[in-house]
C-alpha cells in the first residue's frame, strides 16, 4: 500500500479500517484554526506566564524494582532532588528515571519498522519498552520483526488494545507521581479519534493505576515539564479549550487542580507547522534547562523572531533549584512543509535518541548531537533516522511516551 503524507490526507478524522497511517494533525487542529476567537483573545494569552498563589514547583523521586531490571541508570541528574519534595504528587520530567517507555507500535511495525527496531535496539537494555498494539497480529509482526533485526525475544514487552494512531505521545496518559511512590492516570479529550481517546482507561486496567479524567481537550505533544511544577504548552491548546465555553482561569485551575503544575508558560506557535505542539521546537534537559529551537532569520525570519520570543520568555522563569538557563538549537530545514525538529527527542535513563535527517543535512545533524552532548556529559547520545516519521507531522517524542512508574502486576504480554 502506498503511503500518504500525513499532512495532506484527507481522512484524518475518519475510520482506518483500510490500513493507512494516521497523521498527527486531525480535526483538533481544525477546530482550532477555524475556531471563532477575538483577536483580543489570542492576544491575551500570547506568551503568557501563568503563576499559581501560593505554590511552588513540587518533586520527588523513586522507582521500584522488577523481575526484568533494565540496565542500571547512569548518573544523569545534575543534583540530587531534595527528600522534602516528595511529599507532593507531581509530573516527572522525562529526564528522571523512568520505568518503562511505551511505543505506539501499531503503526510503526506496519510503516516504519527499521525506525522501530533501531529505536528497541538502542535502549530494551536501559528501559522496559512497551509497544502498543491493536491485536496479535500485530505483536507477532512486531516480534517477528525484531527478531529479524537480531533483538532478544524480550526485547519488547506488548499490551494489546484497540487503538488506531502510533502518535501515543498525544492520546497517551499523563502519569503523576504520587506521596506513597505510586502514579496514576490524567485522561483528557483527545478529539476527535473516539478509538484512541478510549486507550488511557484501558491502559488504566492495564497498569492497575487510577484514572483521573478532566475535562480538557489537549494533546500530550502540547504540554513538557521540568518536573518541578512548570509546564511549557502553546497558545493552541488555551484557544482550542476556550473555544469549547471555558474561561482561561478555568483552564488553569484545571491545570494546577489535576496536573499539580505551579506554573504554566503559554508560548507562541511556530507559524506554519500544522500541529502547534511545544515538543517540536522545546524539550527540557533538566529543571532548570530548557532547549529550544533556532532559525537563522535569512532562513525563516518570521518563526526566527518567534522561537527568539519564547526563547526570552523562558529565560525569565526562575526554577526552585535557579533562574532558567536556555540553550539553543539551529533547527533543520522544513523545506517542502516538512516540520523537522532536533527537539523532539526520547529519553532512556541515560540515553538520549535524537532525530536525524540524513539526507537532508547531516552537518546539521551532527551539530544537533554536539549541543546534546554539551549539555548532558553523562548521557549517551544517539542519532536515529525519523525522516519515514517526520512526513506524518511528529518524530521520536511523538511515537513514545515515558512511564515513570509501573507497577509489577502491570498486565503486560511478550
Amino acid at each position: 500500500m502506498a503511503k500518504q503524507n500525513g499532512r495532506n490526507r484527507q481522512q484524518s478524522d475518519q475510520s482506518t479500517s483500510d490500513g493507512s497511517e494516521i497523521p498527527r494533525s486531525n480535526r483538533v487542529r481544525t477546530i482550532l484554526w477555524n475556531c471563532a476567537l477575538s483577536a483580543a483573545v489570542a492576544l491575551a494569552v500570547s506568551s503568557l506566564v501563568v503563576y499559581f498563589p501560593g505554590g511552588s514547583p513540587r518533586t520527588k523521586l523513586a522507582s521500584t524494582q522488577r523481575a526484568m531490571t533494565p540496565a542500571p541508570v547512569m548518573p544523569h541528574l545534575q543534583r540530587p532532588e531534595p527528600p522534602a519534595l516528595d511529599a507532593q504528587p507531581r509530573i516527572p520530567a522525562e529526564f528522571e528515571h523512568q520505568d518503562a517507555l511505551l511505543l505506539g507500535c501499531n503503526e510503526l511495525v506496519q510503516f516504519h519498522p527499521v525506525t522501530l527496531c533501531q529505536i528497541v535496539g538502542e535502549i530494551y537494555e536501559r528501559i522496559r519498552v512497551i509497544g502498543l498494539v491493536a491485536n496479535d497480529e500485530q505483536r507477532q509482526q512486531a516480534i517477528a520483526v525484531l527478531q529479524a533485526y537480531g533483538l532478544p525475544r524480550d526485547a519488547m514487552h506488548f499490551i494489546i488494545v484497540p487503538v488506531e494512531g502510533m502518535w501515543v505521545q498525544d492520546y497517551g496518559p499523563i502519569f503523576v507521581r504520587t506521596p506513597d511512590h505510586r502514579a496514576h492516570i490524567v485522561n483528557f479529550d483527545y478529539l476527535p479519534r473516539e478509538v484512541d481517546n478510549r486507550v488511557n482507561l484501558a491502559l488504566g486496567t492495564r497498569f492497575r493505576m487510577q484514572v483521573d479524567s478532566v475535562p480538557l481537550a489537549m494533546e500530550g505533544g502540547n504540554l513538557i515539564t521540568n518536573g518541578r511544577g512548570l509546564c511549557l504548552t502553546t497558545v493552541g491548546m488555551i484557544q482550542l479549550n476556550l473555544s469549547r465555553g471555558m474561561t482561561l482561569e478555568q483552564i488553569k485551575k484545571l491545570l494546577h487542580d489535576h496536573f499539580a503544575f505551579e506554573t504554566v508558560s503559554m508560548l507562541k506557535m511556530m507559524a506554519g507547522e500544522p500541529t502547534g505542539h511545544v515538543d517540536l521546537f522545546a524539550t527540557f534537559v533538566a529543571p532548570d534547562v530548557v532547549v529550544v529551537g533556532d532559525y537563522p532569520t535569512e532562513i525563516d525570519a518570521e518563526n526566527a523572531k518567534i522561537l527568539d520570543d519564547n526563547a526570552a520568555l523562558l529565560s525569565k522563569l526562575q526554577t526552585p533549584v535557579g533562574p532558567m538557563k536556555v540553550a539553543r538549537i539551529v533547527m533543520p530545514s522544513h523545506a517542502g512543509s516538512v516540520w523537522r525538529s532536533y527537539t523532539n527527542v526520547i529519553f532512556a535513563n541515560g540515553k538520549l535518541l535524537v532525530p536525524q535527517y540524513p539526507n537532508i543535512d547531516p552537518a546539521s545533524d551532527a551539530k544537533a548531537l554536539e549541543v546534546y552532548r554539551s549539555l548532558l556529559p553523562d548521557w549517551e547520545v544517539v542519532g536515529i533516522d525519523a525522516s519515514s516519521l517526520i512526513v506524518k507531522q511528529g518524530a521520536l517524542h511523538c511515537i513514545s511516551l515515558n512511564v515513570p512508574w509501573l507497577p509489577d502486576d502491570a498486565d503486560l504480554v511478550l
